[in-house]
């Protein structure tokens, strides 16, 4: 989705990935303007998603490249103000982010990641929460959920085995959490958003 061809040769969208794959510190915080600015962008992302307008996707778009941008700006001025000195980003967090993408089907628990992050529980708990910016739960559901919406609209399985294949543990855990995110059932969500 990311708009790779370069206006300019001093900027490109995909640069921001580089430098923060390079810096290995994923978390940028923002001041409170440009926190409120990007709340507002991510509200009209909303917005264009509901609305299902003429070229809303197109707007969607602009506004993720808007919102790069800016993240890009902050990160290169150094105004971010990052946490450094705390490397909440360690390499067994990023380990356990790749586990968690390559085994979304299985039993996915904080006793369960901890044990293979050779942490306790509460620790890895709080770094996390550091890392992320949200709880386990909260991530692993967003996760699923999001696994969920492309299978549904890409693929003919049926909605038991998606819930299965995301690591859904019940049909009525999947319903509720899928409902949840989009305030939709998943059939509903496929039958309005499926490309005939």
């Amino acid at each position: 989705l990311i708009y790779k061809d370069m206006v300019d040769d001093s900027f490109s969208y995909l640069h921001l990935f580089d430098l923060t794959k390079k810096s290995k510190n994923y978390k940028i915080s923002l001041p409170q303007k440009k926190q409120v600015k990007m709340e507002e962008q991510l509200e009209l992302i909303l917005q264009e998603t509901n609305s299902r307008s003429m070229g809303s996707r197109h707007a969607c778009l602009l506004t993720v490249h808007q919102i790069i941008l800016d993240l890009y700006r902050i990160r290169i001025n150094g105004k971010q103000e990052l946490s450094e000195g705390k490397s909440y980003s360690s390499e067994w967090m990023k380990d356990i982010l790749i586990y968690i993408n390559e085994h979304m089907d299985e039993p996915l628990t904080l006793t369960i990641l901890a044990q293979k992050a050779l942490v306790s529980p509460a620790h890895f708990s709080r770094v996390f929460k550091e890392t992320t910016g949200i709880g386990l739960v909260v991530y692993l559901n967003t996760k699923r959920i999001i696994k969920a919406k492309e299978l549904l609209l890409e693929t003919n399985h049926t909605i038991a085995h998606i819930a299965e294949m995301c690591g859904f543990e019940s049909m009525p855990q999947f319903y509720r959490t899928f409902k949840k995110y989009n305030e939709k059932t998943p059939a509903t969500f496929r039958k309005e958003n499926r490309i005939r």
